[in-house]
């Protein structure tokens, strides 16, 4: 991800679309910039606009990455501390990274959750 003719955003949706059964769906209604990712027909997050992304990696993940819910959302500002999403800003490529680190690390966990079933 070091295209910078690119919008970061557009770099980590292209990332994320390599991942096998990821899709990412642009709502063509909408002028917001909102686009959905799906993880095996399960929607997994949504951008707000350009640099937010609001991801639903589960309590766990979130606590086990040492996340924090921003005091300052302007789209979800009640959002409980306990919350299976959290929203992610995209301000750098580093940022996309980590994203894309987190978006693996919860496609595994998906993976394994469904061999358990």
């Amino acid at each position: 991800m070091d295209n910078q003719a690119k919008s970061t955003k557009i770099q980590l949706m292209e990332e994320l679309q390599k991942i096998p059964g990821f899709l990412v769906h642009e709502d063509q209604h909408r002028q917001d910039g909102f686009v959905t990712l799906h993880y095996l027909g399960r929607e997994i997050g949504h951008f707000h606009g350009e640099k937010d992304l609001d991801l639903r990696l589960g309590k766990s993940l979130i606590k086990s990455q040492g996340l924090k819910q921003p005091k300052d959302s302007p789209y979800h500002p009640g959002r409980a501390a306990s919350s299976h999403w959290i929203m992610l800003s995209l301000a750098s490529s580093e940022d996309a990274q980590k994203v894309l680190q987190l978006v693996l690390l919860l496609v595994s966990a998906m993976s394994e959750e469904d061999n358990r079933e």
